[in-house]
């Protein structure tokens, strides 16, 4: 519920991060942030059934929700990806 509430706070955001969820929109993409654009497709992935490339675009949107607010931001509110 403090990831939902606090969405783009600090704090919240550690929470997303931490949770381990992984949020799966109906275009078959990742979407690591609620209030991010950015996603990353998996559609292709899944129909030619490669495993390894799903594992790595998973790895890879929680590389960005890990990293990014880092980036001299307080918080994923402050920056455009």
């Amino acid at each position: 519920m403090l990831i939902e509430i606090g969405c783009g706070l600090k704090n919240a955001c550690l929470n997303c991060y931490k949770s381990n969820e992984i949020f799966i929109n109906p275009q078959l993409e990742i979407k690591a942030c609620h209030v991010s654009n950015k996603t990353f497709p998996l559609l292709e992935f899944i129909k030619e059934r490669k495993k390894e490339e799903i594992y790595n675009t998973i790895v890879e949107s929680r590389v960005l929700l890990a990293t990014a607010p880092g980036l001299g931001n307080n918080h994923w509110r402050n920056i455009t990806l």
